[in-house]
C-alpha cells in the first residue's frame, strides 16, 4: 500500500503564525488554490481511498482530491489535529509569556508534558497510529490518501520510522505538503517528505 500523507493547505491562522488545534477554520483563498494544486499533483495516482480529519481545513483539502478521483471521503476523528486546549488562537510568543513553566518544559522535552486543557503528543500518536492500523486492515492495494495536520502526521511518521517522538521537530511538514510512505508487509519505507513543488508560483 502506498500511503500519501497530505497536510491541509493554508488557513488565515497559518498565515498569521497562530496556533490552531481544534479551532475549525476554513481554508484561505490561497489555501483553496493550494488544495486544487495538491489534487492536480495527485491526478496520476491510482487512489482507491481518501481518509480525512473532520476539521474543515483538512476536509476541504481532501474533498478536492476525492472529487478528482471520484472517491468518497472517509472521515476519521483520530486524524484531527492535536487538542491544543488553552493555546488555541495564540502565537507561540504569547504561549511563552502566558505559560512560562509549560513553555520551558515543552522546549526541553515536548513528550513529557500535556498541553493545558489539551492532549499530549503521545496521545496524538496513539490515536493516529490506531487509525493507520484500521486503514491498513482494509487491505488496500493501491494508493491511499490521508489528509491531516502537523502533529498527527509527524507523530505517525516518527512511529513508522522508529524515531523517538521527542525528535518530532526534525521533521518539517509545511502546509499543503505531500509525503509518501510505502508498506510491504511489516516493512515501511519513506519515499517522499514535505514535497511542496506543486505549490510553486501559487499566490
Amino acid at each position: 500500500m502506498k500511503l500519501i500523507l497530505v497536510r491541509h493547505s493554508e488557513t488565515l491562522q497559518n498565515r498569521r503564525h497562530r496556533i490552531q488545534g481544534f479551532l475549525d477554520l476554513e481554508l484561505s483563498d490561497l489555501g483553496r488554490k493550494q488544495a486544487d494544486a495538491i489534487a492536480e499533483a495527485l491526478k496520476d495516482e491510482l487512489v482507491e481511498a481518501v481518509y480525512s480529519s473532520p476539521l474543515k481545513r483538512a476536509l476541504s483539502t481532501a474533498r478536492r482530491i476525492g472529487r478528482l478521483h471520484r472517491v468518497k471521503i472517509q472521515v476519521l476523528d483520530e486524524l484531527k489535529e492535536m487538542n491544543l486546549g488553552s493555546l488555541d488562537g495564540l502565537s507561540w510568543d504569547e504561549v511563552s509569556q502566558r505559560y512560562p513553566h509549560f513553555w520551558e518544559n515543552w522546549l526541553a522535552d515536548a513528550t513529557s508534558v500535556q498541553i493545558p486543557d489539551g492532549e499530549s503528543l503521545l496521545q496524538v500518536q496513539t490515536r493516529t497510529w490506531a487509525a493507520l492500523q484500521r486503514i491498513r486492515a482494509q487491505g488496500h492495494q493501491n494508493s491511499v490518501v490521508l489528509v491531516s495536520h502537523f502533529f498527527p502526521l509527524v507523530s505517525l511518521i516518527s512511529r513508522v520510522l522508529d524515531l523517538p517522538l521527542s525528535q518530532f521537530r526534525k521533521i518539517g511538514l509545511e502546509v499543503g505538503s505531500i509525503s509518501v510512505l510505502e508498506f510491504e508487509g511489516s516493512r515501511a519505507l519513506l519515499r517522499r517528505l514535505n514535497d511542496t513543488c506543486h505549490l510553486e508560483g501559487i499566490t
